[in-house]
């Protein structure tokens, strides 16, 4: 799977006019986010001892979806945002995972905060994550007033670092700027660009991708996986937040791009999770059989 997901690079760089430092920067990436994964899957159990199939699964199906994004996409943002949110989701994750009935750890909400501070300073919209650490909270049973002020003092200072950064290196207009694009966040009429950039394929692989997500997520939902209390819920809360993303989406078309990769990250989390637990010939042929779809998908536009 991972020398397919080589394959489509160099088949991506002869059949297209793409940047092929961008699309192995995509590729690298990939693997450093399956690093990430199978961390999580394997540091809090939810794979049965069997956590190293999140590079197999995970690195193929995250490359594609950054490639075809970069590739077909209408580029409202750059390539590189979307790498920064999918490292700070999957670093939020981890640390939220990490706060099992942990009803006093300053430190980490302080961590969780500085993280979507810091990366919202980037693309606003990131703000928006911190309406979902209530469903976290409750899923980790961790909530506490103390808690989400640390979160929230975090965002303040990551913002704050960013904006005096911005100030000395550049100028006070550019620190400025930073502060006034949080005024508009949601754009629903500025939608236009999406409108001009979706054909078919573009259609295709956002339904294949999202379709995929919901039917992983009702899966999850339906059948109780995980080892223990602990890991059953960390299930269940990659659940939610997939189902939340969606959510989310519809509410912010103007970065469909950058949701995406973050659908795709999601979605690699609970295949991984599913193949590990299931154990199944069948189930390990059918995520073959959705890697090889989501490859051809890239490839089709060119040769079509």
């Amino acid at each position: 799977m991972i020398l397919l997901s080589i394959g489509l690079v160099v088949a991506l760089m002869l059949l297209g006019n793409a940047n092929p430092v961008i699309l192995w920067i995509n590729w690298g990436v990939s693997g450093l986010l399956a690093t990430g994964i199978w961390h999580i899957v394997a540091r809090f159990r939810l794979d049965g001892g069997s956590s190293l199939r999140a590079y197999a699964i995970s690195w193929p199906l995250l490359s594609l979806t950054s490639n075809f994004t970069y590739c077909y996409f209408p580029q409202n943002d750059l390539f590189y945002k979307s790498i920064g949110q999918q490292l700070a989701l999957l670093a939020v994750i981890t640390l939220v995972m990490s706060l099992w009935q942990r009803r006093i750890a300053i430190l980490k909400h302080l961590l969780i905060g500085l993280v979507i501070g810091v990366t919202s300073a980037l693309l606003p919209h990131v703000i928006l994550w911190l309406l979902l650490f209530p469903l976290a909270c409750y899923h980790m049973r961790s909530w506490s007033s103390r808690n989400m002020f640390s979160v929230i003092t975090g965002v303040v200072l990551g913002i704050w670092f960013v904006y005096c950064g911005l100030f000395f290196i550049k100028d006070l207009p550019t620190a400025n700027s930073l502060i006034q694009q949080f005024s508009v966040i949601l754009a629903p009429d500025d939608y236009h660009f999406i409108r001009q950039g979706m054909g078919l394929w573009q259609c295709l692989f956002l339904a294949f991708i999202a379709l995929l997500l919901l039917i992983y997520s009702a899966s999850s939902l339906a059948f109780n996986a995980g080892q223990s209390v602990r890991a059953g819920a960390s299930i269940t809360l990659i659940t939610t937040l997939s189902l939340a993303m969606v959510l989310l989406l519809l509410l912010d078309l103007q970065h469909l791009t950058t949701y995406i990769g973050i659908l795709s990250l999601f979605l690699s989390l609970q295949l991984t999770i599913h193949q590990t637990n299931l154990r199944s010939a069948l189930n390990e042929w059918w995520t073959i059989f959705i890697i090889l779809i989501g490859t051809a998908l890239c490839i089709l536009p060119l040769v079509l």
